[in-house]
């Protein structure tokens, strides 16, 4: 057997389970050594992981580029957990390097971008190394106080519209390249591409962090550190941290509900929790607070999705677990009501994407994927527990990312 008829049968076999085939990519880019310090907590992972620690250490701090070898551990979290194991000699001279590790210290940074007024589109790109899927809204007002961000998250995409002053009308795409670096494409009304831009290069992504842009337009990020960038007016974002203590980084999938003075986000993180975090007008953030925790849960991150309830301060959260089955959880002002099953037979690997009408306010719809690889659309009424289901089948191929527009 061939090496073309070995890929086509592996395929074949991870289809069969309801895998998704991974994608053709270069690795990420690791951070520099010189900027990571030692941790012992991810080298007692690393240990109960390897047997000769310090081989597998000196081996994978030579690299330039991998992608995560140890199971809950970004390849940055390797690298800061082999520091604890290499004599200072031992250590690769990395100064070709360009990227750079965050510390919780670090936490506000600056990033530069273009101060445009934007128009967009919706649709699909994909390039060498690029998969993002984007949707993103017009805005008309001028010397706006703030910008206006609208995105679908997808394994690697953000997108953004700005507003701030008059001007041509360009489209901007945020997605993370095949390195790994955070990445601007300016497109224009024409969709000519006339301009790229790496930003914020000491963020280092392994490309399948998604985003999520919440009520003000502020964009928030899980990698080591969940982060949240705030667009300013005269073009550039502020980056701050929300929590430096919790292991996110590996899929973390995240959904925000709310309003621009008080948003919730939900995170997914390794310990198979939903965690909440409320932010208060003065723009404090409190949390974690577990949402949901279930073992089904994948530990690399569960999809998870939240809609708010009409006239209320009360939201859905929804997320799959690895038996295929899509949990839910309302929250009541403080409190939680009961976990519960909604729906079985998910695809567990598809993102979910969730909404709310006011003239039903009871009910949210959930966009999921099935089993079968059909696009589903639920309909769960969160008071009486009954749930229709919508299916949008045909040729369309496999169904792994979408958004409502």
């Amino acid at each position: 057997m061939n090496a073309a008829r070995l890929d086509v049968a592996c395929k074949c076999q991870l289809q069969q389970q309801h895998l998704r085939p991974p994608t053709r990519q270069l690795p990420p880019g690791l951070p520099a050594i010189s900027s990571l310090a030692c941790d012992a907590v991810y080298e007692q992972r690393i240990k109960e992981a390897i047997t000769y620690t310090p081989y597998f250490c000196k081996y994978f701090a030579s690299l330039d580029r991998a992608f995560p070898m140890i199971r809950n551990l970004t390849s940055r979290q390797t690298l800061q957990g082999c520091l604890c194991s290499m004599p200072h000699s031992s250590r690769p001279v990395t100064s070709t390097k360009t990227s750079h590790s965050t510390t919780a210290s670090r936490s506000r940074q600056t990033i530069q971008a273009s101060n445009r007024k934007t128009t967009t589109t919706s649709g699909t790109t994909r390039s060498p190394g690029i998969t993002s899927v984007y949707i993103t809204t017009s805005t008309t007002k001028s010397h706006s106080p703030d910008h206006t961000t609208t995105a679908a998250g997808s394994t690697t995409s953000l997108a953004t519209t700005t507003s701030a002053s008059a001007g041509p009308s360009y489209t901007l795409l945020y997605a993370s390249n095949s390195s790994g670096a955070l990445t601007q494409w300016t497109v224009d009304a024409n969709g000519t591409l006339i301009d790229t831009l790496a930003f914020a290069t000491e963020f280092v992504t392994d490309q399948f962090q998604p985003f999520v842009i919440g009520p003000s337009g502020e964009v928030y990020i899980g990698l080591d550190l969940l982060l949240v960038g705030y667009p300013q007016t005269n073009g550039s974002v502020r980056v701050d941290t929300i929590d430096s203590t919790t292991i996110y980084g590996v899929d973390t999938h995240l959904a925000v509900t709310g309003n621009s003075s008080s948003p919730v986000l939900y995170v997914t993180d390794d310990n198979y929790n939903v965690n909440a975090y409320s932010r208060a007008p003065n723009g404090t953030w409190y949390g974690p607070v577990v949402a949901m925790n279930d073992p089904g849960f994948s530990n690399e991150g569960a999809p998870v999705a939240a809609a708010q309830l009409p006239g209320t301060q009360d939201a859905a959260v929804l997320a799959v677990d690895r038996d295929a089955n899509l949990q839910a959880v309302i929250s009541r002002g403080s409190a939680w009501s009961g976990q519960q099953t909604v729906a079985s037979s998910m695809y567990q690997g598809a993102f979910l994407a969730a909404m709310s009408n006011a003239s039903v306010p009871d009910r949210v719809a959930v966009f999921v994927a099935s089993r079968s690889m059909d696009l589903l659309m639920l309909e769960w009424d969160t008071v009486r527990g009954n749930v229709s289901t919508t299916t949008f089948s045909g040729d369309q191929g496999e169904v792994l990312y979408y958004a409502p527009v």
